[in-house]
């Protein structure tokens, strides 16, 4: 189960510490930051609809061979998944 989240993701970038709301049209976003401490998600697969992402080691639950799956147009958790 995932833990110690935010109530959702923001949308990231790679240049800088800015950040945006998620939105419904944007499709899934990389990287996605937690808005309480900046910490940076990894990308590494999407269908449009949901993302599984990399999370730095011994974050949000997620144990080294799972990923942290978000609804890309909100930017909420919906669980954890197997690599």
């Amino acid at each position: 189960m995932a833990t110690d989240l935010p109530d959702h993701f923001l949308v990231g970038t790679h240049a800088d510490a800015s950040t945006s709301e998620p939105t419904p049209d944007e499709g899934c976003r990389n990287p996605m930051v937690d808005p309480l401490d900046g910490t940076k998600l990894e990308l590494i697969r999407s269908n449009g609809e949901y993302s599984d992402s990399k999370v730095p080691d011994n974050r949000y639950g997620v144990e080294r061979k799972e990923l942290l799956r978000l609804e890309c147009s909100t930017g909420r958790v919906v669980g954890i998944v197997q690599r």
